[in-house]
């Protein structure tokens, strides 16, 4: 988006301004696409790890049941007063 000038100086100031505000706002549309781009990266991977820990979380908890001698449903003596 230029503007024409007519050789004023005045009119050449106004197209340089033109030209830097289109810079500054490409500038600007480019770093927050940077940032939704980033943030998308971020929310992304949370998920991921989100899923992953709770797959690892079973083989987990058995694996500590096993170190600590604990029985696996500590749940079900006291929701078997309830059944």
């Amino acid at each position: 988006m230029t503007a024409k000038h007519s050789g004023t100086p005045l009119s050449r100031a106004a197209s340089r301004l033109m030209s830097t505000r289109a810079e500054q706002k490409a500038a600007h549309e480019e770093i927050l696409r940077h940032r939704r781009r980033t943030g998308a990266m971020y929310i992304s991977a949370l998920g991921i790890f989100m899923v992953g820990f709770s797959y690892a979380g079973v083989p987990l908890y058995r694996m500590f049941c096993a170190v600590s001698l604990i029985v696996h449903s500590p749940l079900r003596p006291f929701f078997s007063v309830f059944l």
